[in-house]
């Protein structure tokens, strides 16, 4: 039996978006149940964590998290994120998985350049590498030295918990609306969805997230500015409960993010059977498919053309259409995902 040290570190962060992805890693693999490897989590101290029978669970230490070399041998060690905070010693392969590099676009060049240096030496260093869009894919062999090392595409897995009984928000009222999600920065673009307000009067815009950034700031003094108070509502973060709801009851997802590792909000907005609106920047074109709408310019004359012509040419049957969604995401599902993972654990450990 093989061993392999999965790092769960981003745990700490429970609801960011490496957290929720090491928790369902986590989750779906003790599902999977392979027989043939023996696993150990890497995880946060003083964290309440569900283990499973078979499998060995590890406390980070600040000794080991500085000298790797202290750190036990395993075949095989895999980082779920690019900056991992754990390392491990020498002997140990070491898969490497990358998200994005979102820091090119959203740091300034000094900053872009610091942390290209420190990815650059986390490649150099690993054995293997993955990541999740073939957008990344591209990204990786443009900006990094690889030597060789082609990075291995597995797509995210995707999972919507349905709350079909949860009531719309009471801020909502009666009105039709659109719904955004994700931490306010600039790459996510909420601005551009403001002026296309204007066009849909009797329509609201949920804009979900944490806005205490400064483009969060940005974005309220841009409604105020606008008149747009009444019409565009910032809940914040919001549970997975208000979040479902919101899904469910959009009449469209508007994202129209100019980067994008992979995209969670389209598939999960997908699974929802609501129709997607999206930039073609990043990643988005490949994980929406030729299931989602896209805006060409982000002009709002523009912008509420495609929309009206996309809304009207999914509520011809809307039932249908929302059906085809739903089953253009079983692709992402966390099966599929792990499943992968565990194909590419056996062919490096072979």
């Amino acid at each position: 039996m093989s061993s392999v040290l999965v790092d769960l570190y981003k745990l700490k962060n429970r609801h960011s978006g490496l957290g929720e992805f090491s928790h369902q890693f986590h989750e779906h693999l003790i599902q999977a149940h392979p027989h043939d490897l023996d696993f150990t989590f890497l995880h946060p101290r003083k964290m309440e964590l569900e283990t499973a029978h078979g499998h060995r669970y590890r406390p980070v230490s600040l000794q080991k998290r500085y000298v790797p070399r202290f750190n036990p041998s395993f075949r095989l060690w895999h980082s779920l994120q690019q900056f991992p905070s754990h390392r491990p010693n020498r002997k140990t392969p070491w898969l490497l998985t990358i998200h994005d590099l979102n820091f090119l676009t959203e740091k300034n060049t000094r900053k872009a350049a610091r942390y290209l240096q420190r990815l650059q030496k986390h490649v150099n260093q690993a054995d293997h590498i993955s990541t999740i869009s073939h957008y990344t894919a591209g990204q990786i062999k443009e900006h990094l030295q690889l030597r060789g090392k082609e990075p291995v595409v597995i797509h995210n897995g995707v999972y919507l918990q349905e709350y079909p009984d949860a009531p719309l928000p009471s801020y909502l009222g009666n009105a039709p609306f659109f719904f955004s999600i994700g931490i306010f920065s600039e790459k996510k673009n909420f601005k551009a969805l403001l002026p296309l307000m204007n066009h849909f009067p009797d329509h609201k815009l949920v804009l979900a997230g944490n806005n205490g950034t400064a483009y969060g700031r940005e974005v309220r003094e841009t409604i105020g500015r606008l008149g747009l108070n009444k019409q565009v509502l910032l809940p914040g973060q919001i549970s997975n409960e208000e979040k479902y709801t919101l899904y469910k009851n959009a009449r469209a997802l508007l994202f129209p993010t100019t980067a994008e590792g992979f995209g969670l909000p389209v598939i999960e907005a997908m699974m929802a059977g609501t129709p997607v609106f999206l930039s073609r920047y990043a990643s988005l074109p490949e994980i929406g498919g030729d299931q989602a709408f896209y805006w060409d310019s982000f002009d709002p004359e523009l912008m509420a053309e495609t929309l009206e012509r996309g809304l009207a040419s999914f509520e011809e049957d809307r039932q249908a259409a929302s059906r085809a969604l739903q089953e253009y995401t079983r692709q992402f599902s966390w099966e599929n995902c792990i499943h992968a993972y565990l194909q590419l654990y056996r062919s490096i450990l072979s």
